[in-house]
């Protein structure tokens, strides 16, 4: 791992690396500032800086879903659904989903929407839905550019 050191009593200095971010919401802002300041004064590489948040985030993302059932477990303990805890409010929610793809209805809709979404991306000019006589438009463009970082 480049500049974390966490060859001796892994754990303890690795925890310890994490809580080294423990900040308050004024200091998450004033931190992101002087980083950004950094970077708009030349002071850093903005590629250096992407690829160290990057290899954040994937890490960030793995440390939290193997912890996730202890984080909900040890937040059981307060029982309550929102409670404060060293600096941070904690609230434990519940997210409902559906699965639609057993539903005639849903698939028939949702296989429309393609064609329909096929045709508008293909056609400069509006034309007329065949079986419905609906018009469909052609589908506005838009372009944007973005930046993948695969860290290796």
């Amino acid at each position: 791992m480049r500049g974390v050191n966490i060859k001796n009593n892994k754990m303890e200095r690795a925890i310890s690396t994490i809580k080294m971010f423990n900040l308050n919401k004024d200091q998450i802002e004033q931190f992101a500032s002087q980083v950004l300041d950094d970077i708009y004064n030349h002071d850093g590489n903005v590629l250096d800086t992407a690829i160290c948040l990057s290899a954040m985030e994937s890490m960030i993302k793995k440390v939290r879903a193997g912890v996730k059932d202890l984080i909900i477990q040890e937040s059981d303990k307060y029982g309550e659904k929102t409670f404060d805890y060293k600096g941070a409010r904690i609230t434990k929610t519940s997210r409902v989903s559906y699965d639609y793809s057993n539903t005639d209805q849903w698939n028939v809709v949702t296989e429309k929407r393609k064609e329909i979404e096929g045709i508008a991306k293909t056609i400069k000019d509006p034309i007329a839905d065949t079986e419905t006589g609906e018009i469909i438009n052609p589908a506005q463009k838009k372009i944007s550019e973005s930046i993948s970082i695969t860290i290796k």
